[in-house]
């Protein structure tokens, strides 16, 4: 706000030649505004989440036929049919806590092989691969870490993957990485049983980098 103030001063006849003076006097007046944020309290995870209902509960590669001439790859699809919508999936994080000198990670580990359901037999040279597309964010910096940004990754059994990471000052508010396809390869050459083959996946969600 700026106030302005003038006095004007008239001179009289008899002062012949006498000039007439202005005298202008101004002050800036500054109004602050305050707000004060905070992360969310009440220890129900929402200062720091991740959306956990949108990762896979069961990755279904379906059924093929025992060849050894050329590799199988099966794709993960709604219903094990290769034919059908493939699955697919939005890791989301959400992060509230307003701190520039925090980050996150999320990690993924197949515990093991793929191995048979009758002889416990491991379906050897057999890979899971992972292809994922561009990371987005509401709010803040995009994440830079994990496999992102259009990458096809190995998932090699019994090995830890950071597969979506934010460093400090990185992450802030929503930020989603899609996963657009599940892949499992088995080579030509592996010994393969008439059976079905089970592996499991354990997704681990962390703030300590």
């Amino acid at each position: 706000m700026v106030i302005t103030k003038k006095y004007v001063m008239a001179g009289m006849s008899i002062l012949v030649g006498a000039s007439l003076g202005i005298t202008s006097v101004s002050a800036d007046t500054t109004t602050d505004g305050t707000v004060t944020l905070q992360a969310p309290t009440g220890g129900n995870g929402e200062d720091l989440n991740l959306a956990t209902n949108k990762l896979p509960t069961n990755l279904n590669f379906g059924t093929a036929n025992i060849k050894y001439d050329q590799s199988i790859e099966q794709i993960a699809t709604v219903d094990g049919n290769q034919a059908s919508n493939p699955t697919t999936t939005d890791i989301q994080v959400t992060d509230n806590r307003g701190d520039l000198t925090k980050g996150w990670k999320l990690k993924v580990k197949q515990i093991a092989q793929f191995t048979s359901s009758v002889n416990q037999a491991e379906l050897a040279g057999a890979e899971l691969s992972i292809n994922t597309g561009n990371v987005t964010n509401i709010g803040g910096d995009l994440p830079t870490g994990g496999v992102i940004n259009t990458q096809d990754y190995v998932i090699t059994p019994d090995v830890d993957v950071e597969v979506f990471k934010a460093s400090p000052g990185e992450g802030l508010g929503i930020s989603t990485l899609p996963i657009n396809q599940y892949k499992l390869s088995i080579p030509a050459a592996a010994k393969k049983e008439a059976d079905t083959y089970h592996a499991q996946l354990t997704w681990t969600f962390s703030d300590t980098l």
